[in-house]
């Protein structure tokens, strides 16, 4: 021994290669930034790279409800969907013993599994030639003087612009700039059940129960049906969209005891729970060579759809990038602004002003008005298919609150006479 200490080197990591483009998340917006790349700019799209961390189809905890809107969107991709779906026809809004119809002509129009949807839309994107890489997880981004340094399991690429759509713990959140949001969650249990003997089956219907916000649950309860490996179950599940230190009702436990409540058999429940961001408009959606888009950048507050919001964010993603390789300017500073002066950044931003009064102490307020109000329950159940917009119509609603609040306290009492709820809320 010469007295020398031998420092090991780490092995220095593989070069696998320069992109343009590299987007992060083979979902519904990951697919959408690469497909609408394609359609925007050819040259470029072929220098764009996807990645997935799993293989597809994969897991993927999620509702699964298709709106209009997400429909329109995939037909105008050009996206083939003829997989495996329950029917719905209504959207029913309850509240106690409170019913409230949606109208028809404004809800989803099927269930379908994610894994299922998530695998037409990976194929759709390597069948356009677009470059893509399955089984491949992305441990860290780091920003370098002229590209971005993107490191994986297997080595490294160099990207000129990243773009996040690998849902809620998106890796691009983690970088300097970037603001963690806040992190809601939802439990789920999926339930074997006889079509016959099942309303949602029989009657078609995606059934959204608020009554547990007297509980203190920022958020709903739901049921549909759903087909997993081609039988028939029952989704049912809580979301609650404030953190637990905000809302601390919630978990698997409480999920159980709804549903024994309600006299649902769990024997044979398939369980399962998981994080949700929902949308902030006073976040960063972008830093320079960086973009977020769907789940990454926030779902739909008041019923936690993501998938249409995905799949539009993917298009605002994908004009965002072009524009900046064609003004050879990637800060990216007015993605943000942009988002939020789209359809769907209006949409959602006005979804957070209106959860605020959905899921707190002023619920029945609204849900008296909604029950007596026909051109209020089609706004809501437009907007939420995606056929009307909400966020132009919040003048006319702020409005219809104002000539209402003289007889808030009789509209409220009367809605909880036919609720059948006796104490008052909390």
């Amino acid at each position: 021994m010469d007295g020398k200490v031998k420092v090991m080197r780490k092995p220095k990591s593989e070069h696998l290669g320069d992109v343009d483009v590299l987007i992060i998340g083979g979902g519904p917006a990951g697919a959408s930034t690469a497909l609408y790349l394609k359609r925007l700019d050819p040259d470029l799209a072929s220098r764009c790279l996807l990645l997935e961390k799993s293989r597809h189809p994969r897991e993927k905890i999620c509702g699964g409800a298709l709106t209009v809107n997400a429909e329109r969107i995939l037909s105008d991709l050009e996206v083939p969907v003829d997989i495996p779906h329950a029917s719905v026809h209504h959207v029913q809004l309850v509240y106690g013993d409170a019913i409230i119809d949606l109208p028809e002509g404004g809800c989803s129009k099927r269930v379908i599994r994610r894994c299922d949807l998530d695998a037409a839309l990976f194929q759709t994107v390597k069948d356009r030639g677009i470059n893509t890489i399955e089984d491949l997880r992305v441990t860290k981004v780091l920003r370098r003087p002229d590209h971005l340094l993107v490191l994986t399991d297997h080595g490294h690429y160099r990207a000129q612009v990243v773009v996040g759509a690998d849902g809620v713990g998106a890796l691009l959140r983690k970088t300097p700039g970037f603001g963690a949001g806040k992190i809601g969650r939802i439990w789920v249990a999926e339930i074997p059940v006889d079509p016959s003997a099942s309303r949602v089956f029989q009657e078609r219907v995606l059934l959204i129960d608020l009554s547990y916000i007297r509980e203190g649950l920022k958020g709903y309860y739901w049921e549909f049906p759903c087909f997993i490996e081609g039988k028939p179950f029952l989704s049912t599940g809580i979301v609650n969209s404030a953190p637990a230190k905000e809302s601390p009702v919630g978990g698997t436990s409480y999920l159980t005891d709804i549903l024994e409540r309600r006299g649902i058999d769990t024997t044979h429940a398939l369980r399962k729970a998981f994080p949700i961001r929902h949308f902030n408009p006073r976040e960063r959606f972008a830093r320079p060579r960086m973009l977020l888009a769907g789940d990454a950048l926030g779902s739909d507050p008041l019923f936690s759809e993501g998938i249409s919001q995905g799949l539009e964010m993917g298009r605002l993603a994908a004009e965002a990038v072009v524009d900046g390789f064609r003004r050879s300017n990637l800060s990216f500073s007015r993605y943000t602004r942009d988002v939020l002066n789209s359809r769907v950044g209006a949409e959602l931003t006005a979804y957070v002003r209106v959860s605020r009064f959905f899921y707190g102490p002023r619920a029945e307020f609204i849900l008296s008005m909604l029950y007596e109000n026909p051109e209020l329950r089609s706004l809501i159940g437009c907007s939420y298919a995606g056929t009307e917009n909400i966020h132009t119509s919040t003048f006319h609603l702020a409005k219809l609150l104002a000539k209402n609040l003289l007889t808030a306290k009789r509209k409220v009492a009367s809605f909880r006479e036919v609720a059948h709820i006796g104490e008052a809320m909390g």
